[in-house]
């Protein structure tokens, strides 16, 4: 049974400790989301997914403490609330792309959004880290009471992704099919011609020549020597296929 006193208590005692653990838990959802883009292999790529998306529901639980100490903050800057709001933009397009899986809207995807409100926040989030007073680790941060709201944030998270999932795969979301990487399946023919904000269509004539291991061939020569494989494209704009 919840003890609502206890819980409204730690509330209003909300302060350093919740800002520790909201550092570590956008650091770690930073790293552990770059770590989830360099790995291509199943187990790697899987724990990195899956690690990211912890880091990500243990900021989105730590939204109620971090409310009560913004709201004892004597000004609100406009950099800090772009950065809230940047930092919300980023969860909500995560978890668009999780449930909702591949599109574009206003030729954008919600990986773009993902990554790109991440990319913008992250100067925003040292900015703010810097202008406040540097916090030393204290006795107290290692105590029993400690450790255990720790560990209860730990299993808050954990049970409330596999509650996420769960619900997905009953729901018969987007979520349920994604393969360890995180990727969505798309038809063949549904590639996008550009992937990124800036990529441009490449156009090559027959005649034009490249250097493949050191031989000059030209696209003609390439297209005249090549064999039809099966292959599996995986992008990291959050969607793959499987094609010849």
């Amino acid at each position: 049974m919840i003890n609502w006193r206890s819980w409204l208590g730690g509330l209003r005692r909300a302060g350093r400790r919740t800002n520790v653990a909201l550092l570590v838990g956008v650091v770690g959802a930073a790293a552990t989301g770059v770590l989830a883009f360099a790995a291509g292999t199943p187990i790697p790529a899987r724990l990195a997914t899956v690690v990211h998306g912890l880091f990500g529901l243990a900021v989105v639980l730590l939204v109620p403490w971090k409310t009560v100490i913004v709201r004892r903050a004597p000004t609100l800057r406009v950099a800090s609330l772009a950065l809230v709001v940047l930092i919300a933009v980023c969860i909500a397009s995560g978890l668009v792309e999780v449930f909702g899986g591949y599109g574009v809207i206003w030729r954008l995807s919600p990986m773009q959004v993902h990554v790109g409100s991440a990319a913008v926040a992250a100067p925003l989030f040292a900015w703010h880290i810097l202008r406040h007073r540097r916090q030393r680790l204290r006795r107290l941060d290692l105590s029993r009471r400690t450790l255990l709201r720790t560990g209860a944030l730990a299993a808050g998270v954990a049970a409330t992704y596999a509650t996420f999932e769960g619900l997905g795969r009953l729901a018969g979301s987007a979520s349920a099919s994604r393969i360890a990487t995180g990727s969505h399946y798309i038809p063949a023919h549904a590639i996008p011609a550009t992937i990124w904000l800036f990529d441009q269509v490449p156009a090559h004539r027959a005649d034009d020549r490249v250097q493949v291991a050191g031989s000059e061939l030209t696209v003609a020569d390439l297209t005249s020597r090549s064999t039809t494989v099966a292959a599996r494209l995986d992008s990291t704009s959050g969607w793959y296929t499987d094609a010849e």
